[in-house]
């Protein structure tokens, strides 16, 4: 019976005695399909910033998990009380410290697996004053007039500020500025949409220079 596939049998048996005489019964057997047990999700984390110094930007990846249906939620707990339920989140930390990132996975049945990350964020690191890396710094802190104004000063003709990423004071980046090459030594953020408090400024240039500003919003 264990070669049958699925579907309903009628097994007969006839019996005869040594004078001819028979008798028959019948017996229907129905083969279901196979039962499936569930099994739980395997939990996979990846990160391509494991250390470096703050505000360290790191992207989080869990789209490598798997389920034998399929992963139902996704949480992420950044080791300082912050979470996602993003699969592949990005998140800033900007205070140094070893950070233990843990991911969650669940299935439909509730069914769950989890793995960690160990994130080591240092201290910012210093300016270099010997690789003549342009001076960076805010024209004035509180901003006024809902614009911060950013100044490179010592800049060489062809360095330029490239990208300003403004994160709040937890990290958590709200918005990307760009610019191209324009010859001036000012670049303007507008901030009058801002709460009052405390935000960060990560600052690149085209060279790959790279600092971290404080920016106070005081309307």
């Amino acid at each position: 019976a264990s070669a049958l596939v699925e579907g309903g049998y009628v097994f007969r048996l006839t019996v005869t005695d040594d004078e001819n005489d028979t008798a028959t019964d019948e017996v229907s057997v129905t083969v279901h399909p196979p039962t499936t047990v569930n099994q739980a999700p395997v939990a996979n984390a990846t990160a391509d910033n494991l250390n470096g110094p703050a505000p360290l930007e790191v992207n989080f990846d869990a789209s490598n998990s798997t389920d034998d249906s399929a992963v139902r939620d996704y949480i992420w707990d950044f080791g300082n009380g912050d979470t996602s339920t993003d699969i592949s989140p990005t998140y800033t930390y900007t205070s140094p410290g070893t950070y233990q990132v843990s991911l969650t996975v669940t299935d439909a049945e509730n069914l769950s697996d989890s793995t960690e990350i160990t994130i080591t964020v240092s201290e910012t690191d210093p300016p270099n004053e010997t690789q003549g890396e342009p001076e960076i710094r805010l024209e004035v802190n509180p901003a006024q007039n809902g614009t911060a104004r950013i100044v490179l000063i010592d800049q060489s003709s062809s360095t330029y500020l490239s990208e300003v990423r403004l994160h709040d004071y937890s990290g958590r980046l709200l918005k990307t500025f760009e610019f191209g090459h324009t010859g001036d030594e000012d670049y303007e953020i507008p901030v009058a949409t801002l709460s009052n408090g405390l935000y960060y400024l990560g600052l690149k240039t085209n060279t790959g220079d790279t600092e971290t500003l404080p920016l106070v919003i005081r309307q």
